[in-house]
């Protein structure tokens, strides 16, 4: 058994795969809420990491970039976030559910 069935949830295990086989440093991963986490090494990231999802299948997706500063230390991050089988992004804090109303999805099923 490699690391990745050892660590990394079934039901995200394949997207956690593909991010890290294309240069992305994932930190954390959930399977029930269906996100990615990864840090941002190059301001162009995130593009590069819409291109590989798009280009992979994936049709739809949210990206959150953050940077944040920790007794100093600049640290760049983003999240992935999937939809569920009803089209919907589970609310992990009132950022996510605030996007969710910007986005016109919150408490709607989306349309496939």
């Amino acid at each position: 058994m490699n690391w990745y069935e050892r660590a990394i949830e079934a039901g995200i295990r394949d997207r956690v795969r593909l991010l890290r086989d294309n240069g992305f440093n994932t930190e954390c991963s959930c399977e029930h809420d269906i996100y990615i986490q990864f840090q941002l090494q190059l301001p162009d990231d995130v593009e590069q990491l819409d291109l590989l999802l798009f280009d992979s299948g994936e049709r739809n997706y949210v990206i959150e970039a953050m940077l944040t500063r920790d007794q100093g230390h600049l640290r760049k991050t983003a999240t992935v976030y999937f939809p569920d089988t009803r089209g919907m992004y589970a609310p992990l804090n009132q950022r996510t559910a605030a996007l969710e109303s910007y986005l016109g999805r919150a408490g709607q099923e989306a349309t496939p």
